[in-house]
């Protein structure tokens, strides 16, 4: 182990574990950053080809920050390692494997644009002066009821206190959201998640060449964070 990483017993557990999985619950400031860069200096040195490791994270600050203090540690074999956002990573993939994913010619979306797609889908729904969610709330709400692989009304029910005309009516809004991006091609982050799972699930056990084939140690560096936690666990 390089001198300048400096581990505790449980962390040093956790780095020198001999099995290829192993989860590991952390908190705020436990050193879980410090212990994903220890491990795949471990599994490097130990002979695993950098270029089949995945280290996936939250930000891209984060990530940024892993591959710098691997490099510290390591050295150029640090530039082999994958390292990225859970959404970089599929997108990567995705990109790279157009045919097997079926997807070609998308374009990636802010969130101000989702907020101008969704205006436009409210639009026609509108009374003149019913209350009724902004375009920013309504996106909050699709983007959270994805990303906890909920269905919406189920969310709209357990999460929201609107009445069932109300609902009925964010419904239907979603359904013109979701038309008015599959026309026009657009992907948000939450989409290119979703993508990714559902195409993996048909192509990982063929002939994908790229992802848990031949990525043989993924570590991960996760948020507190439920409402991101049921898809980027998919993923």
């Amino acid at each position: 182990m390089h001198n300048n990483i400096n581990l505790n017993k449980n962390q040093k557990i956790a780095t020198e574990y001999k099995d290829q999985h192993i989860l590991v619950l952390a908190g705020a400031g436990t050193g879980k950053t410090l212990t994903i860069i220890a491990r795949a200096e471990h599994l490097i040195r130990k002979g695993v080809d950098p270029r089949r490791t995945l280290l996936l994270t939250f930000t891209r600050r984060a990530a940024r920050e892993m591959t710098d203090r691997l490099y510290l540690s390591i050295g150029d074999a640090a530039n082999a390692v994958t390292a990225g956002t859970f959404h970089h990573f599929c997108l990567l993939t995705m990109r790279r494997m157009a045919d097997k994913f079926g997807i070609h010619d998308f374009t990636v979306i802010d969130r101000d644009d989702q907020n101008s797609l969704m205006r436009l889908s409210r639009a026609g729904y509108l009374k003149k002066k019913e209350k009724f969610p902004r375009a920013s709330q309504l996106v909050n709400i699709f983007s959270y009821s994805r990303n906890t692989n909920m269905n919406v009304l189920e969310y709209l029910n357990k999460y929201t206190e609107f009445d069932e005309e109300t609902s009925n009516k964010i419904l239907n809004v979603f359904t013109e959201y979701k038309k008015r991006k599959q026309f026009n091609r657009f992907f948000n982050f939450t989409k290119i998640l979703i993508a990714f799972v559902k195409s993996c699930m048909k192509i990982l056990q063929s002939t994908i060449n790229y992802g848990a084939a031949t990525i043989t140690f993924s570590l991960m560096r996760r948020r507190t964070q439920i409402l991101c936690s049921g898809l980027s666990w998919t993923v």
